[in-house]
């Protein structure tokens, strides 16, 4: 089931929770967009900076990016992630002049020097090459010449730079993007050889044509293939090797033209932008005429906006690099933010790449009822679903959903698709979950906690073996004890008496019969799971379930999550949603009340959320009552104490 995700655990307690605002900061932590007096009242990776055409007084913002290679992995193709492009990168506020000469005044469009764009996240750089006093030059110049008041300094001297950073970093990639004037022959070739960056050099004749996808990034790195080059006059690819850029990327209009909001036009040496043939993609924004006051509110939210309608003009494809000038002005997260977006639309489909961690799996609780007495039967309880580990436990978890493959041969739990697991989908070996679980229920001898395996395991008794690695077989409930045909389920008590704690369901039926775990929809009915089960008056069985007025299971599971986690939206869908839908589905099922919920983001809520909802169902299931806490207060079936 790859709809729900699970990084929403670690998001969740990272951001704190609920659906509240943000807490005043202190000095030392204040994070995006606090008020601060200093760059000591900011946190790590933010600084202090004021922009008076777009807030009062002074906030944090963003200064450093965040390394989606570290982050998720970077076993993808390269056109498969996002990277902060500087627009003129070389021209530097206070770079002394190293011709003698003043120059001109609005010529500069960064504020950092190479190395520091580098070490703060910038992983493409845009250079204008130019012949200059026998050498090649850097110059922010006009009419295809270089002069004195345009110059910056030897192109030699920033390729060091970029050399040096590369010897010292050797997981990273740098892109080169050059509006080339060079003349000389082979003077691009010999200023790259001079500057000892050959050795780093992409090969042209590993660049895909016809929008193949790029080498993956590991690869790259592996073979040492770590800088990209591309030049802006096309006869160097066969004179140079080096790749003429719009062979191989789309790019918009730059400057003014480029930045009208709902427009995304191509720039005039490009192919159209939704050209698919081409599979990288590159998005200036940023003004004819660089003006640094400004840069704090273009490379916030028009940034962002810009960056979806070139999505929506590229044919749904979003960026690879994205350019702008004075990249750490912002009003917040700015430029830093827009590549988080990016690499989350890039790489999940999310809008900030931290979601892409969210654990991508779904869970769920089968709650044993704490005010009753554990002889009731198992099928009269009801469960609320959530993630294992030991917090999740200790905050009521009694059923997990796992997703388990093959994978580097082991068994790996992986948020995937089409049956396979794969490095930048998996999160762990199936053995450290079941031993936590093994934990739990040794040091909790009256708990049961239940598995709903989504199985793509292929190797015989793969399951059967890492349980047993994980001693967990000593709590197994066995499918001889489970009931067919709708009857009820043994006592709870017994189950402990008999120290039979685990039940274990996997989605493969031939399993039952190979390794002795239970088919799931031999033993329980489930609905539409993601957008087309949280339908209002609508309760349909998902594909592999029979009816849900099916009577020959005694179990139900009603799932009610999007198939986009949202959460934002969580807090209302947690609440009177929720409870709308279990209404929904008990006529659905032939007035039976689920024994299961699913839900995403499970503390969210506008009230008493997911949990009211498992003490709605307890009540129902066990006195006929609303909540749960009413058959506490001796509550016979259909005798509930008034509010």
């Amino acid at each position: 089931m790859i709809l729900i995700t699970i990084s929403v655990f670690l998001y969740f307690f990272l951001s704190g929770g609920g659906c509240g605002g943000v807490a005043a900061c202190s000095n030392g932590q204040c994070q995006v967009s606090e008020a601060c007096s200093a760059n000591r009242d900011c946190g790590d990776g933010f600084y202090c900076f004021s922009c008076p055409v777009g807030y009062v007084g002074s906030r944090c913002v963003r200064s450093t990016y965040t390394d989606q290679f570290k982050l998720l992995n970077n076993s993808l193709p390269f056109n498969k992630y996002a990277f902060l492009t500087t627009h003129n990168a070389f021209a530097i506020e206070g770079e002394p002049s190293h011709t003698g000469v003043p120059r001109l005044p609005f010529i500069t469009n960064q504020e950092d020097n190479v190395t520091q764009q580098l070490t703060n996240g910038v992983r493409a750089l845009m250079l204008d090459m130019y012949d200059f006093k026998g050498g090649i030059w850097l110059c922010h110049s006009s009419g295809g010449k270089c002069n004195d008041f345009t110059a910056f300094e030897p192109a030699m001297d920033t390729l060091k730079e970029i050399e040096a950073f590369l010897s010292a970093n050797p997981s990273e990639i740098v892109t080169l993007i050059l509006e080339d004037y060079v003349k000389t022959p082979n003077g691009l070739t010999k200023v790259f050889n001079d500057s000892g960056l050959m050795k780093y050099w992409f090969p042209l004749y590993r660049m895909p044509q016809n929008g193949q996808d790029w080498p993956l990034v590991s690869d790259m790195v592996a073979n040492n293939q770590r800088l990209l080059v591309f030049t802006s006059v096309r006869s160097k690819q066969d004179s140079e090797g080096i790749a003429y850029q719009w062979n191989f990327m789309i790019e918009n209009q730059y400057g003014n033209s480029g930045m009208k909001a709902g427009s995304c036009p191509n720039r005039a040496e490009s192919s159209p932008m939704d050209d698919k043939s081409k599979s990288l993609i590159l998005v200036n924004y940023f003004q004819s005429i660089p003006l640094k006051e400004m840069a704090c509110i273009d490379n916030s939210q028009d940034l962002l906006d810009m960056l979806h309608t070139c999505q929506s003009a590229t044919g749904n494809r979003w960026a690879n690099f994205v350019a702008v000038d004075y990249y750490k002005r912002s009003e917040g997260g700015g430029s830093f933010q827009a590549l988080d977006t990016l690499n989350g639309h890039l790489l999940c489909g999310c809008d900030d790449v931290h979601a892409c961690v969210v654990s991508l799996m779904l869970l769920v609780q089968l709650n044993s009822a704490s005010l009753l007495e554990t002889s009731a039967r198992l099928m009269k309880n009801v469960g609320l679903d959530f993630f294992a580990s030991h917090v999740k436990k200790q905050n009521g978890v009694r059923a997990l959903m796992l997703d388990t493959y093959d994978f580097e041969d082991d068994i790996w739990l992986c948020h995937s698709f089409k049956g396979m697991c794969f490095p930048f989908t998996a999160f762990g070996t199936a053995l450290d979950t079941l031993k936590e679980i093994e934990t739990f229920l040794a040091l909790n001898p009256s708990e049961i906690v239940t598995l709903i395996l989504e199985d793509y395991v292929k190797t015989p008794n793969g399951l059967k073996n890492v349980f047993n690695q994980a001693g967990l077989s000593k709590y197994w409930f066995p499918v001889s004890n489970m009931p067919q045909n709708g009857q009820d389920w043994p006592l709870v008590s017994n189950m402990i008496a008999k120290n039979q704690r685990l039940l274990v369901f996997t989605s493969d039926r031939s399993k039952q019969e190979s390794e002795g775990i239970a088919y799931q929809w031999n033993y329980m009915v489930e609905n539409q799971y993601g957008d087309d089960g949280i339908q209002k008056g609508s309760c349909s069985n998902r594909g592999e379930s029979s009816a849900l007025n099916d009577r020959s299971k005694s179990l139900v599971l009603v799932n009610y999550f999007a198939s986009n986690p949202d959460r934002i939206d969580a807090c209302v869908d947690n609440s009177n949603n929720l409870i709308d839908m279990l209404h929904t589905c008990y006529e659905s099922s032939g007035n039976r009340w689920a024994n299961f919920v699913v839900v995403d983001y499970y503390k969210r809520s506008e009230g008493g959320g997911a949990f009211q909802a498992v003490d709605m169902l307890n009540g129902a299931l066990l006195c006929g009552c609303n909540d749960v806490h009413a058959c506490a207060q001796g509550a016979g079936q259909g005798a509930c104490p008034s509010p």
